[in-house]
């Protein structure tokens, strides 16, 4: 991953983040970025031999810091950013798979 690309994931990881992170709910725009952003890394990466540490180190920390904004929301709206963070969990699992 090159250092755009590194760039390219930390921003749209924090365009989804911050806002959700602030009470504000969901950014759909900035969450469909971030799909895309970690669609883009999981094909980029699905042949690596090596993945860069940053780039993963942002991956693995991504889901403990969505999920701890959990208690900022009730009922449905919570079940939504849950389910969300699920959705976002696979697919940065999908970034580490290897190509078989």
């Amino acid at each position: 991953m090159s250092g755009s690309a590194l760039q390219q994931l930390d921003s749209a990881i924090e365009r989804f983040a911050v806002p959700l992170r602030m009470g504000d709910g969901i950014d759909k725009p900035a969450l469909n970025d971030l799909k895309r952003t970690l669609t883009d890394t999981a094909r980029q990466w699905r042949a690596a031999d090596v993945v860069p540490k940053r780039s993963a180190a942002l991956l693995v920390e991504l889901y403990p810091a969505l999920t701890g904004t959990l208690d900022l929301y009730d009922g449905e709206h919570a079940e939504r950013v849950r389910q969300v963070c699920e959705e976002l969990l696979q697919l940065s699992l999908a970034c580490f798979e290897v190509e078989g």
